[in-house]
């Protein structure tokens, strides 16, 4: 991935190398936060497009330390939450909006993930059940002989347009 520097337009390679070169223009640290979001993100979100983590939180080096895009998003803009947790609205880890973040408790985090995960699997379980669902009855119709049938089913459970032909 690149990034461009929107002070000078000096490219980099990768978001690594653009630490050092705040050094030599005239780019502030909160411009260089904000040249790596996207503000066009799914559901508003604004995703932070320098390195994330194997969860999706922007991390990245911050006065000497280690902090996630969203905990810094939040001290740019509302100051330091102290022992407070940044979390998410949208449960979306790379997501830097102001609007999409809250202050809560470790509690509270620990609350939001558990939630989080079950809408998740209830999700994941109900898409399950219509797979299942769809399997039985293409199942039947191809027991029957009755290919066409079967292959209009096929397309509207994986939201194929009607014309695409499905070979045998």
């Amino acid at each position: 991935m690149t990034w461009k520097c929107p002070e000078c337009s000096e490219v980099f390679k990768n978001n690594h190398s653009a630490g050092g070169h705040l050094r030599q223009c005239s780019l502030t640290a909160e411009q260089l936060f904000w040249s790596r979001v996207d503000k066009n993100g799914p559901n508003g979100c604004w995703i932070w497009t320098g390195y994330r983590d194997k969860h999706g939180y922007g991390d990245l080096k911050f006065k000497d330390q280690h902090l996630q895009a969203h905990r810094i998003a939040w001290m740019l803009l509302k100051g330091d939450p102290g022992d407070m947790h940044c979390l998410h609205k949208c449960n979306n880890p790379s997501c830097v909006r102001r609007a999409h973040i809250y202050e809560g408790t470790p509690a509270q985090n620990f609350r939001d993930m558990v939630t989080a995960k079950a809408r998740y699997r209830s999700r994941a379980f109900e898409l399950l059940a219509e797979t299942q669902k769809a399997l039985g009855k293409i199942d039947v119709l191809l027991g029957n002989g009755k290919l066409e049938a079967a292959r209009r089913i096929i397309k509207r459970h994986y939201g194929l347009p009607t014309e695409i032909q499905l070979d045998e």
